[in-house]
């Protein structure tokens, strides 16, 4: 028993230093193992769904018994799954499989209510789900920000796995991965982004990437026109006349007054602008016509 124990640390310190390569693009995988006791050796194979963290064992191969129950503590289809089940018959197995090489090769260990621990060993054998298809993202890139370009970066790309780079000072880097022909993740960004169809944006929470080499998409046109001439009533009083110009969704607001106050602003959204300058936000009305701000309204002279 002490020389089996001994054996099992060696096993599990020399699986600690082995490094994990390409991932398993699937998320329902079929492993072909082996069990050892002693001089003898018992087959099996499991179907696992990584989605749902569930396992079975296929009838016709293998020496498939009925699961009657299961559950997992480690379900990680790149690196380790820990897992039981319980047999028809009522013995219950319990498995620790380091996965190497992305998931494809398996060694670890099981313990069988019947006979104790022994290595368990084998390999994914078959996967149920299409891998995703090749998207070249590799080159140059531009991150957009409201409509208008803000850094230049770049994508490198080998498989599936991405390196991820904002050229500024200081630059910044993310390793990522092609999750599907549509998804990608920056991994250390904790972010994932959407990819066009043509390949040529992705769409981040708060941003988008465009592809250098064709043309920005242009910004989204304002949902309303604010240019013109305003007053600014205070308390049900006019106090000033005002105005606003406008290029797309770029503002610059003026109260003409001595001195005259100018502020940069942009058009948020269709009920909401910024004054830049002043650290202000606007409300504006359904109709166009009034924007409401904390002490103050204006409105559009015809």
């Amino acid at each position: 028993m002490k020389r089996r124990c001994l054996s099992w640390v060696l096993v599990f310190a020399v699986l600690g230093m082995i490094p994990l390569s390409r991932a398993l693009a699937n998320d329902v995988v079929e492993y072909e193992v082996t069990n050892y006791w002693q001089q003898q050796k018992f087959g099996h194979v499991y179907r696992i769904d990584f989605t749902t963290c569930t396992v079975s064992e296929p009838a016709g191969v293998g020496t498939p018994q009925a699961l009657v129950k299961q559950s997992f503590s480690i379900c990680n289809k790149d690196s380790r799954v820990r897992f039981s089940v319980t047999h028809a018959n009522g013995y219950v197995i319990d498995y620790d499989w380091i996965l190497e090489d992305g998931g494809r090769i398996v060694k670890g260990a099981y313990k069988d209510s019947n006979v104790g621990w022994g290595p368990s060993i084998g390999r994914a054998r078959q996967v149920l789900s299409p891998p995703p298809p090749a998207v070249s993202l590799a080159g140059k890139w531009a991150a957009y920000r409201d409509g208008r370009k803000v850094a230049d970066c770049s994508i490198q790309q080998q498989g599936a796995n991405l390196t991820l780079i904002i050229h500024r000072t200081p630059e910044e880097r993310s390793s990522g991965r092609l999750v599907s022909a549509t998804q990608l993740e920056a991994t250390d960004w904790k972010e994932q982004g959407t990819i066009s169809p043509d390949g040529r944006r992705i769409t981040w929470r708060n941003s988008y990437w465009a592809k250098v080499d064709s043309p920005p998409p242009p910004p989204p046109p304002p949902a309303v026109s604010l240019a013109g001439k305003w007053a600014v009533y205070r308390d049900g009083r006019k106090v000033a006349d005002c105005s606003i110009q406008q290029q797309g969704t770029n503002l610059i607001l003026i109260i003409h007054r001595t001195p005259e106050e100018r502020s940069r602003g942009r058009l948020v959204s269709a009920t909401q602008l910024e004054a830049i300058d002043w650290k202000e936000y606007g409300t504006i009305s359904p109709d166009g016509r009034r924007i409401n701000w904390g002490h103050a309204y204006w409105s559009k002279v015809d």
